[in-house]
Parts: C-alpha cells; sequence; structure tokens
C-alpha cells in the first residue's frame, strides 16, 4: 500500500467514540512528502522520550559518583554526601534495575487492559516522580526509594514504546525509526555525562542531574495524551470484545486512528485492517490469556526463544561493566581529575551516538541478520584486545603501562562501537517485531524481565568476577560469550527487513526453529529452512509465499 499525506496540522487524538473521518476532508488538501515525514517523526518522537529517559539515569548516575574530597568536588559526589559504605555504592545504580524488574512485572498484568498510550502515560508519571525524589533525597533510604520508582517507570516505558513505535509506522519505515530510539537511549546517556561535567564543580550538583530528568518526563506525559491509539491494539480489544456495540464502537476507533496514522481517508486504510483483523481473529480469545496460556502457546515459542536470547547475550557479554566502569578505565589511563573523567565519558557517550545513527540509517538497507553480525564480530575483536592488554593486571593494582592504557582504551572504544552497530539498536527492534499481536504484551514483558535482570547480575558480580578470574579472563569470558552469540544469530534469527508485522508472524508460526541447516551451512550452497531462497547464511526472504496459510515445506531438513 502507498502512502500519501496531507500538510495540514491537525488534532491526532481521537478517541472511540469520534465519528469516521471524513474522505472529502483528505481529497481537499494537497499532499507534501514533508508534512508526511513530519508526523511521522511526531509519531515516533514522544515514545522515543521513554528511551531518553532510560539513557538519561545510565550517564546520570554514573556522573554523580565522579570527583573526591581532596580534588573540591566532594559535594558532587553521592558516595561522599551519604558517607555510603562499598555495598552501597555497589548497589544504588543497579536498584533502578530491580525497579524495572518490578514494573515489567506489573505491565504483564495491566499492559493490555491500559494499551501502549496508557502505559506511557503511568512511565511517565514514575519517571517524574522518581526524579524528583531522588533529587530531592537527603537519607540513603530515599534515594533508593527514589531509585526503585524511577526503575519502574523504566520497565513500563521500555515495554510500550517500541510497541507503539512498531505498530503505527508503516513497514518501509519501522526499521528506520526503531533503530531511532536507541539514538534517543543513547542521546540520553551522552546528555547525562555533559549533565557531570556541567554540574561538577556545584556542591550537591548531583540534586539537579536527578531533577533534570522532570522535564523530558513531563513533555513525554503531554505528548502521549495527543497521540492516537494503536490501531492493532483497538482491534485486539474489539476482536475480545462479548458485547455487539462495543466490538463496532472500537472498530470505529481503529479505522480512525489508522486513517490519521495514514493521513489518509478511512475507505483507503480498510485493506491494511483487514490483514490485521485477518490475523487476529483465530487468535483473540473473550479476555487476555493467563500466564499458563502465555506459556503454551505454540506460535510464540520461536519468538521468545528469539527474542530472550537476544537481550540476554547482549548483557552477559559484557555490556554493563564496559559502560558502568568506564570512568575508571579513563582513571587508570591518566585522566585523574573528575572534570577529565567526565569529559572522556562524554567521548563515549559521542562515540556511541555516531555509532548508532550508522546502524539506524543503513539497518532497513543491510538488514538485522547483517548489522548484528557485523556489530557482534567488532565487539569480539575489541574483547581480545581489552584482555590481552589487561594481562598481570589485578583488581588490587591498576597500574598500566602506557601501551596498556591506550589499547584498553582504543578497545573500549571499539567495543562500544560494535555494540551500537548491533546489539544496542538491533535487538530491540527486532524484539519488537518478533512477537505476535496477541501476546506481544506478555512475551515483550518477559524480554524486558530477562534484559533487565541478567543486566543486574552482570553489574552486581563484575568485580567480584574480576577477582576471581582477573580483569584479563573477565574479558576474554566475555569475548567468548560474544562469539557464542553470533553463531546463534547465524543459525537462529530470522530476517524482518521490509515484513508487516502479520507477515513476520506467518514465518514464526512455521514447523522448524533454524534458519540455516547446521549439516549443510559449510556447504558452497547452505540449504535453508522452510523454503527460503537458498543463497547462504545472510539471506533475504522477500520469495516467501505469505499468501498460504502454511509453508511449502513442512520438514525439518531441505536435504
Amino acid at each position: 500500500m502507498s502512502y500519501r499525506f496531507s500538510d495540514q496540522n491537525e488534532s491526532i487524538y481521537e478517541t472511540p467514540m469520534h465519528d469516521t473521518v471524513s474522505e472529502a476532508h483528505y481529497e481537499s488538501k494537497e499532499p507534501t512528502k514533508a508534512a508526511g515525514m513530519l508526523w511521522l517523526v511526531g509519531l515516533f518522537f514522544f515514545p522515543a522520550l521513554a528511551g531518553f529517559l532510560f539513557g538519561y539515569d545510565i550517564g546520570g548516575v554514573s556522573s554523580c559518583f565522579n570527583g573526591n574530597a581532596e580534588s573540591g568536588y566532594g559535594g558532587h559526589n553521592l558516595a561522599i554526601t551519604f558517607e555510603m559504605t562499598d555495598f552501597e555504592q555497589e548497589t544504588v545504580t543497579p536498584s533502578a534495575l530491580l525497579g524495572a524488574i518490578i514494573g515489567s512485572l506489573l505491565v504483564f498484568g495491566v499492559g493490555d487492559f491500559l494499551g501502549r498510550n496508557g502505559v506511557l502515560l503511568v512511565a511517565a508519571g514514575f519517571y517524574g516522580g522518581g526524579a524528583l525524589i531522588q533529587g530531592s533525597s537527603y537519607t540513603i533510604g530515599i534515594l533508593y526509594t527514589g531509585r526503585i520508582i524511577y526503575g519502574i517507570g523504566i520497565g513500563f516505558a521500555m515495554h510500550s514504546a517500541p510497541l507503539y513505535i512498531a505498530e503505527v509506522l508503516p513497514s518501509q519505515y519501522r526499521g528506520f525509526f526503531i533503530s531511532c530510539k536507541e539514538c534517543f537511549i543513547v542521546g540520553g546517556i551522552l546528555v547525562g555525562y555533559i549533565n557531570g561535567y556541567a554540574f561538577a564543580g556545584i556542591n550537591y550538583g548531583w540534586r539537579y542531574i536527578f531533577y533534570f530528568a522532570a522535564f523530558p518526563a513531563t513533555l513525554l506525559f503531554i505528548g502521549m495524551l495527543f497521540l492516537p491509539q494503536s490501531p492493532r491494539w483497538l482491534i485486539l480489544k474489539s476482536l475480545r470484545s462479548r458485547d455487539p456495540d462495543t466490538k463496532a464502537r472500537l472498530r470505529i476507533a481503529a479505522e480512525n486512528a489508522l486513517a490519521k496514522i495514514r493521513r489518509l481517508p478511512v475507505n483507503e486504510v480498510q485493506d491494511e485492517l483487514i490483514e490485521v483483523e485477518d490475523t487476529l481473529s483465530s487468535l483473540a480469545t473473550d479476555s487476555p490469556i493467563s500466564f499458563r496460556e502465555f506459556l503454551l502457546q505454540r506460535n510464540l515459542f520461536r519468538g521468545l526463544f528469539i527474542g530472550c536470547s537476544l537481550v540476554i547475550f547482549q548483557q552477559i557479554s559484557g555490556q554493563p561493566s564496559v559502560l558502568y566502569y568506564a570512568s575508571s578505565v579513563f582513571k587508570d589511563a591518566g585522566f585523574s581529575s573528575a572534570g577529565a573523567q567526565a569529559l572522556a565519558t562524554i567521548g563515549v557517550g559521542v562515540v556511541k551516538l555516531l555509532m548508532t545513527i550508522v546502524s539506524t540509517l543503513v539497518v532497513d538497507k543491510y538488514g538485522r541478520r547483517l548489522m548484528l553480525s557485523i556489530g557482534i564480530t567488532t565487539m569480539v575483536v575489541a574483547l581480545m584486545i581489552m584482555g590481552f592488554a589487561n594481562i598481570g593486571i589485578t583488581s588490587n593494582s591498576h597500574e598500566f603501562t602506557g601501551i596498556q592504557s591506550w589499547s584498553t582504551i582504543i578497545g573500549m572504544m571499539t567495543y562500544v562501537s560494535g555494540y551500537q552497530l548491533g546489539f544496542g539498536p538491533i535487538s530491540w527492534l527486532i524484539i519488537s517485531e518478533i512477537f505476535p499481536l496477541k501476546t506481544r504484551t506478555q512475551a515483550l514483558s518477559v524480554a524486558v524481565i530477562c534484559n533487565f535482570g541478567s543486566n543486574l547480575i552482570v553489574s552486581a558480580t563484575y568485580l567480584s568476577l574480576q577477582n576471581l578470574i582477573t580483569i584479563s579472563g573477565a574479558y576474554f569470558l566475555f569475548g567468548g560469550i560474544a562469539f557464542v552469540s553470533l553463531l546463534f544469530v547465524i543459525f537462529f534469527v530470522i530476517e524482518t527487513k521490509g515484513k508487516t508485522l502479520e507477515q513476520i508472524e506467518a514465518i514464526l508460526s512455521g514447523p522448524n526453529i533454524f534458519v540455516v541447516d547446521p549439516r549443510t551451512c559449510c556447504r558452497k550452497d547452505p540449504g535453508t529452512i522452510n523454503g527460503f531462497p537458498e543463497d547462504g547464511v545472510l539471506y533475504d526472504q522477500d520469495d516467501y509465499n505469505f499468501s498460504s496459510t502454511k509453508a511449502e515445506d513442512d520438514t525439518i531438513w531441505n536435504d
């Protein structure tokens, strides 16, 4: 379906009780491509602020521990302000991850009731409340409370922001905009680092760092009040309703929402709406499914396997450790002052943002699998460099030579680049695409729990891991895990480039879990699964026959 747009800036909020959109209203306007793209940016911007606030917390809270009493920056350091023990220093930062897990568990039960917009409105409330509580903290207990409340907002936000973007944007733009959401996360990290530098010379400057988050949280809340609901969510609600009047009202609301989102008359969005209805009609139940029913969904297993594995590999390949301990690496490399450390971490943020922009610009051209493969390979190389550079270095002795210091910094920058080319933006892009709509709320909650749970484990055990197998051993371990994740991508992760969500669901409903036949992957022409073109590991699924309700080849191997 082609999309055309009008250049009128009109109200975008539509309640289920509104009448259908007048077709003459659209026909009377001269469409412009610029106005259409501006509208798409508007649909993306506000939910993407939820990701910005997540990233801002990462960069902001790490900046709150820069400086020391001797350097004159003691009042800026949270640990000095609250006279924290070592245990308190290690748990303040990841306490937000605990809140994120709590938020994800809550969304599992209420996400379908609230809808994508409602969940993001609740997230904005938790974000703003948590920011204000942290900034006004006068005891360590209040600080922990604020961190957990803010973390609950992260759990809500990371559930619905990618879903909303994936469900309302056309498939040809979906990869670009969902990857742009990662730019917002990285941009939030960078702004957190910048604020850390800006407030480094101010006594109790950490309070202003926390307070700052309340402003984008307010903007997120206001924006989501006026954005249209996801048409897919409205259709699912309609199919689940037992009341005929409610069914009709929700169906009309879905028509209106999709017409406004696509900037088309209602009659021109019927084909897309019918496709969504056809996909959901065989899946919809009278009420949301229970957790037991969720686990027994046959067509969910493959998507859940891919999604949860990606986010777990994303964390256990060392990303939290490299990110959270970046300032320590720079300190060991000779950046002794708080200001110098803050500037160096800003450099990390800039590299992350640039590489995320590169990934965003090319992901819809080269596909998800290729970008993941390139990014993970870069991570493996970087972790090997960091491992060899740290041979002989212990957690109690950080006496680097010049070569070791700069090799570690180069390795860290290379690792960050690889992560942002692949795992960073691409994992969440794939996750937003692969779950069936009926169970998308619950499935994404499980993926978010896996993400934050593995992040919490790696963050809380990294120092102990260093003491157990040395710093070098930890980097080599992460490198080995990253290599295993590369094999996982090659054999299990499907390509979703250019597919509608319904087409992706059709692929994942097949009986096979392998993309490439492991028994023939080393041949000149590796076998592929379910009748996909046999052109190697980095394949294209455009020739798959989506009009069939059954895969042409139900055998596991194409021998």
